[in-house]
């Protein structure tokens, strides 16, 4: 099988369409690896449409784009951008096309199927018109469409004589293009079965993404052809309802197009935000952040945080661009911040659209009630020594933090309650106590004054304005 003798090796960035795609930090290779033999097996006796589900801005589009480019040598394989095609009218004429474009060989035996042009939506007035003119005596191009529908409406069984004739070779055309599917032979060198992709169905009209599966299942039903289409399908599901109607049962109705369904596996998103520069950016800032965690554990704090509010790697990418466009800032007024308080605030700006709303109230700093929940079991070292070192988890930083802006605590009040503590023991904290993690928050690099709320609210504006 020509898939066992497939490099599926994307650790290298690669070069596709002019475009550059970077390393598979989120190693999905394999399951493009996995997906390609499962594929060759089930379609060995029917067509087989596979979906793959995963929420716009997950990857979707590199994970298809690289595993089309690993298929290529030993496959016939065609990429479909639905969203491209959105304009048309005729879905078939779009996958036709994409045929033509990039398996060369059946373009001339494609452009000359007459069968194409009846089964194609676009071509049947001209077929219609046709019959008109043969079976009526009428030129119906000649005539204006009231008068050509008077005409037909007056000659009723001439009309329904030409609508069943169109029917019927409508129909033979069909039988006839599956004839030529099963027929299809792959070119030298490769292998069945013929793979489509469709890409961004989800975000095309609602009416052109029912009847390009409409197109998929129904014309294209013959062994060893097997469709890819990727989707959120959740948000197609939404699409079809502004059809049907919101109580539609959109997700049953879409299940008669795929065969299956198989939903992109999360994976651990740090060598993804380390990938895309994430931690060179404390580095360059390393003198004004306040350092209310150690680096390693800053990072497994920020990935606690795109993790919780179910950030997508698009999106991660527009915060991470935002939080540089935040350091740009804070450098200028030469001012410490909170790294994990900014980056929340990034993500509420990017989720909710709304930062001031999520974020800020009469100027003062709060989360909303449950928003932190599900942090607490997310640990992070706030502060080490030689003999000493202190952890806690996300929630309880953050909400000290919370505090600290909001001047609740301070450097005073905590130097007030460390010595509390001594006059009452004569030693040292132990080294988990919650002192360590105040101690860490109200600290401020030297000679650096931290942001006031207002400045945050200032400096957090203007990065959210980056699109």
């Amino acid at each position: 099988m020509a898939n066992e003798e497939m490099n599926f090796d994307w650790s290298a960035s690669q070069q596709i369409e002019e475009q550059n795609f970077p390393a598979d930090t989120l190693r999905r290779s394999q399951y493009a690896e996995l997906l390609t033999k499962y594929l060759c097996e089930r379609s060995l006796q029917r067509s087989y449409v596979l979906n793959i589900n995963s929420k716009w801005g997950s990857g979707k589009t590199y994970f298809i784009k690289r595993w089309v480019q690993t298929l290529d040598a030993h496959f016939d394989v065609v990429y479909v951008d639905a969203w491209k095609y959105d304009y048309s009218d005729d879905p078939l004429l779009t996958v036709i096309s994409e045929i033509k474009k990039q398996v060369p060989r059946l373009s001339d035996k494609l452009s000359q199927l007459k069968i194409i042009g009846a089964m194609a939506k676009a071509g049947l007035p001209n077929l219609v018109s046709g019959f008109v003119k043969k079976y009526i005596g009428f030129d119906a191009e000649s005539l204006g469409e009231k008068i050509e529908a008077d005409f037909l409406a007056s000659s009723t069984e001439k009309a329904t004589e030409v609508l069943l004739q169109s029917f019927e070779q409508q129909r033979e055309a069909i039988s006839s293009f599956k004839n030529y599917l099963r027929e299809l032979e792959p070119e030298k060198n490769k292998e069945k079965p013929f793979f489509i992709f469709i890409d961004e169905l989800d975000r095309c009209r609602p009416t052109y993404a029912i009847e390009l599966l409409e197109t998929v299942k129904h014309l294209f039903d013959v062994p060893e052809f097997v469709f890819v289409i990727a989707t959120d399908t959740e948000q197609l599901a939404h699409s079809i309802c502004a059809i049907y109607g919101q109580g539609f049962d959109a997700r049953t109705y879409l299940s008669r197009f795929f065969d299956d369904s198989y939903k992109l596996p999360d994976r651990d998103i740090r060598p993804f935000i380390e990938s895309i520069g994430f931690p060179k950016l404390f580095d360059v800032a390393k003198d004004l952040v306040t350092p209310i965690c150690e680096n390693d554990s800053l990072i497994v704090a920020v990935c606690a945080l795109f993790r919780h509010f179910n950030v997508s790697l698009r999106e991660i990418e527009k915060t991470v661009a935002r939080f540089q466009l935040f350091i740009l800032q804070v450098e200028h007024k030469q001012k410490s911040f909170d790294p994990l308080f900014t980056i929340l605030a990034l993500i509420m700006g990017n989720c909710d659209k709304t930062l001031l709303d999520s974020v800020f109230n009469e100027g003062k700093v709060f989360y909303r009630s449950g928003l932190l929940n599900g942090l607490s079991r997310i640990e992070v070292t706030v502060y080490e020594e030689k003999q000493r070192t202190c952890t806690t988890n996300l929630k309880s930083l953050l909400t000290d933090r919370q505090k600290a802006l909001n001047g609740e605590i301070t450097s005073l009040t905590v130097m007030q309650e460390l010595q509390a503590y001594g006059s009452r023991s004569g030693k040292y904290p132990p080294r988990d106590h919650d002192i360590y993690r105040k101690i860490a928050i109200v600290y401020q690099p030297q000679n650096r004054d931290h942001l006031s709320v207002s400045e945050y609210q200032a400096i957090l504006e203007n990065a959210t304005l980056l699109e």
